[in-house]
């Protein structure tokens, strides 16, 4: 007898295999604190809500989290190292401008990387602190409300592909390049953190779901692009 995948396990499989994966939260719980971690094999952590946050909301594809913009945060723990090249994959509907607030969607570290919402515009901005310099690109789309996007941020100090070192996918489609820079991402002893990070008092308004890192790999619009059409994005 021939199974077939629903949209959903087709998504989380095509996430799951991707190479490099280090963390990956569905985030599809309906209750409870703990956001379990696929797989836990390769070092991903399970994850622990902050506040009072509702579970259990429609998706993109399954289930996801809604973050009030009071005090809902997820802490996913200090699983990321030192490393030369970094992905990270997350599924993002915003129901509230930031304003003139710098609010973090997710980060890792005291700024090491994060995505920022805000910051005197509607846009978003990916930043990276190496060892040597800190890289920033943005976004060129105000995001609507309202809205799922699947968000990529692809960093690689040696320049990848067209000696470009960060890129920025908005729904498989490249939004952003910035120039070539130096230097290994920053380690940290602090957790990667959806919704507030150590640095910034404002909370995103939003939901979220499907939240990956890779390490030590740099993704193409190829890639993104396969996963963007699996998730229904394009």
């Amino acid at each position: 007898m021939r199974v077939f995948e629903t949209k959903r396990t087709r998504l989380v499989n095509a996430i799951k295999k991707l190479e490099g994966l280090v963390g990956y939260w569905k985030m599809d719980e309906i209750s409870g604190n703990a956001v379990s971690s696929a797989p836990s094999s390769l070092g991903g952590l399970p994850g622990t809500t902050n506040g009072a946050m509702a579970q259990g909301n429609t998706g993109q594809r399954g289930r996801s989290f809604l973050f009030d913009s009071i005090n809902d945060q997820v802490d996913f723990g200090n699983i990321v190292t030192s490393a030369s090249k970094l992905t990270i994959i997350f599924f993002w509907y915003p129901t509230e401008n930031s304003g003139t607030d710098q609010e973090t969607i997710i980060g890792y570290g005291n700024s090491r990387w994060y995505f920022i919402y805000g910051d005197s515009t509607t846009k978003m901005r990916f930043s990276i602190k190496s060892t040597t310099e800190k890289n920033t690109g943005n976004t060129t789309f105000t995001p609507s409300l309202n809205t799922w996007y699947m968000i990529v941020g692809a960093y690689d100090p040696a320049g990848g592909t067209n000696n470009l070192v960060i890129r920025i996918y908005r729904n498989g489609l490249q939004e952003e390049k910035a120039a070539t820079k130096t230097g290994t991402i920053d380690a940290s002893a602090t957790s990667l953190r959806m919704g507030q990070d150590t640095l910034r008092s404002s909370f995103i308004g939003g939901r979220a779901q499907h939240v990956a890192v890779l390490d030590n790999v740099f993704l193409t619009e190829k890639q993104t692009s396969r996963i963007a059409h699996i998730a229904g994005f394009a």
